[in-house]
């Protein structure tokens, strides 16, 4: 799709983008999108990582506002393991990727801080915050977890709040189990 977009062929380019959305692996409950297989794959083009990453790539070039832009994205980055994705190789294109996709959308890493709130009673939230910068964009620990008897009960609100001018990108997990035995269904 790049190929055909940077020879001038636009028409063909956007045809080949729809082929790949055909192929697409959207996942709606987190509103991703991916193409490849996370396992046993043999070239790039069937591994998930970089597939996606070059499927982004293309979207970002081609039809930067179209919502397969941002799924991808989205999967990219939930699918990263720690600093990395499954190799240097794979992480090279995760990384390239998701900076075009950064530069296209005009994001930023100037000075912001940011707060999580869990909960919304007072006294009974907890909130951490931090300061972020260009110096430590790449390296802050942005985790905020509650475990144990830190976790209210019942339904509560997740705010994150920013002040400043950079771009925030934010994803909200939860995990939970029981130790009881005989767990009820």
């Amino acid at each position: 799709a790049r190929t055909l977009w940077r020879a001038g062929r636009q028409d063909d380019a956007r045809t080949v983008l729809q082929n790949m959305y055909n192929h697409a692996v959207i996942t709606p409950e987190n509103d991703t999108a991916s193409w490849g297989k996370l396992r046993n794959c043999w070239y790039w083009w069937d591994d998930a990582v970089e597939a996606t990453a070059q499927g982004l790539m293309a979207y970002v070039e081609i039809q930067p506002d179209e919502p397969m832009a941002a799924r991808a994205m989205k999967w990219l980055v939930l699918n990263r393991q720690g600093r990395q994705w499954k190799s240097s190789k794979d992480t090279g294109q995760a990384v390239m990727a998701l900076t075009a996709y950064m530069k296209q959308r005009k994001a930023t890493t100037t000075d912001m801080q940011i707060s999580v709130t869990v909960g919304n009673n007072p006294g009974a939230a907890y909130t951490r915050t931090w300061t972020i910068t260009p110096d430590n964009f790449w390296s802050f620990d942005g985790k905020f977890v509650l475990e144990g008897d830190a976790v209210p009960d019942g339904k509560y609100p997740v705010t994150i709040t920013k002040s400043g001018k950079g771009t925030l990108f934010y994803s909200v997990f939860a995990e939970y189990f029981t130790l009881e035995e005989g767990i009820k269904k």
